[in-house]
């Protein structure tokens, strides 16, 4: 970035940069710990488009100044970041409040939208929120409005909440015993300051019906709640390719060789068993210099990537199933490769999609497992433009063995945006999203898991037709305007 203010900079004065034209309708402050869920990712960008948005990254850290540590620009976005305590049950953080009552009041904000994944004390931040005109909005991610882990989820068993006031996991224990306080006391205490954070709120964006009702049920909330889901991006069928092959080059007239020199020489991408060529970045983004690279050959080339990608023939004729996330304990691996292992020698496909972030001995583990599993195929670390190329056309059903209450998951969505039934775990967030025996299978244990995979390899069962009415979708498009519907005070039809 050219543009780059010091952290020492006013937001009212980097906030009224000349590239926020007059089409910025609001001003609209994003509050998260998390920059990369795609869902709220996408939405802001689209947002930015229109209205002056600044996005305030929490940075957890051991020992906060409570001041903006950087500002930066992204396209038509202002992010800054701001180190913050460890959170997670929403203390009451003095420093914090009048850290963002200073935010406010330099930046002027129509909207406060609060994303709440782990580590954002919301109370803290909404009583600074409380001292301005702006509507306040609150995204629930997690459920940590609720549950002070966000998962619903006690040491291997899914938490039956009756009232706050009765939790006793281990997380709950452990805090009161901290606070030296009494079990109940505390749980009175989260039960007031969640009421509190709803009197402070306009609106609670829910993610699940589930999550909504427990809400009601909980904290006897429902006039403030509204309902959800998450949208997806939808990639165009005519996106330029990423790879290119030798006898694609080769087709169009173009020297192999010389390609590969150029494309590599400029650290362009890589190439791929000596037949293709993968784009580290789309060509469209660098064309002024792919065009002064390649000259004459330059046309050739935008006919090849230009390309539609159209549809992908499934390579494997076996039942394929997909599974694509984390390694997180939560996220049920461990109950997919159990299993597995009660399919014996039955033939299939099992295409594993990792998002490995860390090196720890647990997910060294998992994958050790995978790998000495003969069916499994492990993709780490895919990028969302290669999805449905290397993942979802080639599998026959999307496994989501989540353990605990998701609030979503994207994957889901994503699925059904290429018209690929989903096997999920029985929990309740996740099937009211879908239609069991149409576009989905539910289970309860690996037991049950592993019976429905070995009725589909042996062509016992089937979903429905694979057409779009099965697989209903909202467009990142749509999500979007119906989140700026609330921001404007207007009524949501759920």
């Amino acid at each position: 970035m050219n543009d780059r203010p010091s952290p020492e900079q006013s937001l009212s004065s980097v906030s009224n940069k000349d590239f926020f034209k007059i089409f910025n309708l609001m001003r609209i402050i994003h509050i998260s710990t998390n920059k990369k869920h795609p869902c709220f990712r996408g939405t802001i960008s689209l947002q930015s488009k229109r209205h002056d948005i600044l996005f305030v990254v929490l940075d957890p850290c051991d020992q906060p100044r409570y001041n903006i540590t950087s500002i930066y620009f992204r396209k038509n976005l202002m992010f800054a970041h701001l180190g913050v305590r460890k959170d997670f049950d929403f203390t009451p953080d003095p420093k914090l409040e009048a850290a963002f009552l200073k935010i406010f009041r330099e930046f002027h904000p129509d909207v406060i939208h609060l994303q709440l994944f782990d580590g954002v004390n919301v109370l803290s931040i909404l009583r600074a929120a409380s001292q301005t005109p702006a509507r306040k909005i609150i995204t629930l991610h997690i459920h940590s409005l609720f549950c002070l882990s966000g998962a619903c989820f006690d040491r291997g068993r899914v938490c039956r909440l009756n009232s706050i006031e009765e939790c006793s996991c281990e997380n709950c224990r452990s805090a009161a015993k901290r606070e030296k306080l009494s079990l109940l006391k505390y749980n009175q205490i989260r039960l007031e300051r969640g009421k509190e954070i709803i009197s402070l709120t306009d609106t609670l964006v829910c993610c699940s019906y589930w999550q909504k009702e427990t809400i009601r049920r909980l904290l006897g909330e429902e006039s403030k709640t509204t309902l959800l889901y998450y949208g997806v991006r939808r990639f165009p069928k005519n996106k330029t390719k990423a790879t290119v092959t030798k006898k694609e080059i080769a087709a169009a007239g173009m020297d192999w060789d010389h390609f590969l020199a150029i494309a590599e020489g400029k650290g362009w991408g890589t190439r791929m068993n000596g037949i293709s060529f993968r784009f580290r970045k789309n060509p469209d983004s660098e064309m002024k210099k792919v065009r002064k690279a390649f000259g004459d050959d330059f046309k050739k080339l935008q006919m090849i990537v230009k390309k539609p990608t159209g549809k992908i023939s499934k390579k494997n004729s076996l039942p394929s199933f997909g599974y694509l996330g984390s390694l997180w304990e939560l996220k049920g691996v461990d109950v997919l490769l159990d299993a597995l292992q009660r399919l014996g020698r039955l033939e299939f496909r099992v295409l594993m999609g990792i998002s490995l972030m860390s090196d720890h001995d647990a997910s060294k583990g998992l994958l050790k497992r995978m790998n000495q599993h003969r069916s499994i195929k492990i993709l780490l670390n895919l990028k969302r433009e290669e999805m449905y190329e290397k993942f979802f056309s080639q599998i026959d059903y999307l496994i989501i063995p989540s353990v605990w209450e998701e609030t979503g998951p994207l994957t889901l969505f994503e699925s059904f945006f290429h018209k690929v039934p989903v096997i999920i775990s029985d929990r309740p967030g996740m099937v009211e999203k879908t239609r069991p025996g149409v576009n989905s299978f539910v289970f309860d244990n690996a037991d049950s898991l592993a019976a429905i995979m070995r009725d589909i390899i042996e062509g016992r069962v089937t979903t429905g037709a694979r057409t779009r009415a099965n697989f209903p979708v909202t467009a990142l498009t749509e999500y979007n305007a119906m989140i700026e519907n609330i921001y404007s005070g207007k009524t949501i039809i759920e």
